[in-house]
């Protein structure tokens, strides 16, 4: 029976063996991923030196302005009995927290500094990135360490108090802001990250996490504090915010973000927060923008200000419906600009409205910077992607169609007529007076689109106008004089006749003649009737008709 039971101790002990070397297994494959997706930032090494040529860590980043990504360092104020932390039980969900001093208890983290960095990322599917690098230190050894990167929109300047303690502070929080969980249990295994973000009253978890992190295992070498910090002492993450859906389409705001570090008592989120190093400015993405221009050019091709509004069309979060007028002829945001900020990442578009009448489109030149930004025209839709912090500018230009009005005078018998003045009128209070020339036209061009009114005004010499009422000419296609493509507006006059009639006496005293000369419809014409030993009937500047001259002499 001995053996038996030896055999069975063996065999258990053994499955237990087993079961510990693939679980072992499974952590060790947890721990030693790959950096994350896209990124050569190696913050699954839990140490602060580059491991493999070309990659990032810690000691390799830079705090100078312009380095990308950037060294953003916070440093405790207050070490040992006058370190400053949280009072009073605050947790994670309270706003309205007490600043105490006094040393740090042995079992809770006591923290020396963290840093933090981020990084715009492009290539992805769905475009660009945001990464995030965290990374805390700590003065004690534990085996456990639970610490909350708080990542506000808005700083809170009380959380920097020197004194003197305690301290009532308000945690500026907006919604959206991030809290990036960090809890290392048992001195073993891959730490978890987490992240919630504030609903205003509260912090919400996210259920999804793209993120690498590790714990020092041995002694690791911090060159910014020229340190050496044992095993347990130093932590590290980098975490996808777009792709943990933090930071994607139309979020913004954490261009003026700043954050700070707190440590927990527990893994327990509602467990006590106790110390904490306060808040720096970490920018994480600079809002992006998208802004539109309207140049509006005349017949000529000059911008002279043209009193035109036109309508534009957009897709995407933050843009709306709008209008632009040139008619200033100057760039004013908001007469012939529009700026759209405080946009997030993502896909947008614009487009103007066509046709405007009397306008043709000419171009639209767009373009872009940042990161992950750019923007690509159809026509007249402008079809953008903007990054984190990007911007891209869209210039449309239209042209004022212009056309001609050609008119043509000739006699009712055919010829063309020279000379005969016509009054124009038309849109934008356009007046012109014109005469024919030799050739019996006359024509103008530059004309805007639109109704116009002519009218003779003077026929030439010898001719009567045949009509003298205002006529609607519609100008509608672009032309210029001579390429047969002009409104026209055709008229004609008639020649005019003299005629005379007269009776003379031979004698003095002799005979006396009545002359009468009447038209068709029997109306005296000229200086009809003339009596007299002589009588004399002129008429002149007739029209073609039947006219009658009755001359009676009186003996």
């Amino acid at each position: 029976m001995t053996p038996r039971r030896s055999s069975r101790a063996r065999l258990w002990k053994f499955a237990a063996v087993l079961a510990t070397l693939v679980a072992l297994a499974v952590v060790l494959v947890a721990g030693s991923n790959a950096n994350l997706n896209g990124s050569k930032f190696e913050a699954n090494d839990g140490n602060l030196a580059v491991d493999t040529a070309g990659n990032l860590d810690w000691n390799a980043l830079s705090t100078a302005a312009g380095a990308d990504p950037r060294l953003n360092v916070g440093v405790e104020q207050f070490s040992g009995q006058q370190d400053n932390s949280f009072g009073q039980g605050t947790k994670e969900d309270n706003s309205n927290v007490t600043l105490v001093q006094g040393s740090i208890p042995p079992q809770k983290s006591d923290l020396t500094r963290f840093y933090e960095a981020s990084q715009v990322i492009s290539g992805y599917g769905d475009g660009s990135h945001v990464l995030l690098y965290l990374a805390w230190e700590r003065s004690n050894v534990l085996g456990s360490a639970n610490m909350d990167f708080e990542i506000n929109k808005v700083g809170t300047p009380c959380l920097s108090s020197t004194g003197p303690f305690p301290v009532a502070c308000t945690i500026t929080r907006s919604t959206g802001d991030i809290l990036v969980t960090y809890d290392f249990t048992n001195g073993g295994g891959t730490p978890t990250v987490g992240i919630r973000t504030w609903n205003g009253s509260s912090w919400q978890l996210d259920s999804t996490v793209v993120a690498e992190s590790a714990v020092s295992t041995g002694t690791v070498h911090d060159s910014h504090a020229n340190v050496d910090l044992a095993a347990n002492t130093f932590g590290e993450a980098a975490i996808d915010l777009t792709a943990s859906g933090v930071l994607g389409a139309g979020s913004c705001g954490f261009g003026q973000a700043t954050t700070f570090l707190a440590s927990r008592s527990s893994a327990s989120f509602t467990s006590e927060i106790k110390d904490f190093v306060s808040p720096i400015a970490t920018p994480i993405n600079p809002c992006s923008s998208i802004t539109i221009v309207k140049r509006t050019l005349n017949g000529a091709g000059t911008r002279s200000g043209i009193d035109q509004s036109f309508g534009y069309t957009t897709t995407g979060s933050g843009l709306s419906a709008f209008s632009l007028n040139d008619k200033a002829g100057v760039d004013t945001d908001g007469a012939n600009m529009r700026t759209f900020g405080s946009l997030g990442p993502g896909s947008y578009s614009v487009s103007e409205t066509l046709p405007v009448t009397g306008f043709t489109f000419v171009s639209l030149i767009c373009t872009s910077s940042g990161s992950g930004t750019s923007a690509s025209t159809s026509d007249a839709t402008a079809s953008i992607t903007l990054g984190f912090g990007g911007s891209a500018t869209c210039t449309y230009t239209n042209r004022q169609q212009v056309g001609a009005l050609k008119i043509t005078k000739t006699s009712i018998k055919g010829p063309p007529l020279s000379g005969a003045t016509f009054s124009i009128s038309g849109p934008g209070g356009y007046s012109n007076s014109v005469t024919t020339g030799g050739d019996g036209t006359v024509c103008v061009a530059g004309l805007v689109f639109g109704t116009y009114s002519v009218q003779e005004t003077a026929a030439p010499s010898g001719y009567a106008i045949d009509d003298a009422s205002s006529h609607d000419v519609a100008v509608g296609s672009n032309s210029v004089c001579g390429d047969g493509n002009e409104a026209t507006f055709a008229a004609t006059d008639t020649p005019l006749t003299d005629i005379a009639a007269s009776a003379t006496s031979e004698v003095s005293g002799g005979t006396s003649s009545t002359v009468t000369c009447v038209d068709a419809s029997n109306a005296n014409v000229g200086n009809s009737p003339q009596s007299g030993e002589s009588a004399s009937v002129a008429a002149v500047g007739l029209r073609p008709g039947v006219y009658t001259c009755t001359i009676v002499v009186d003996p």
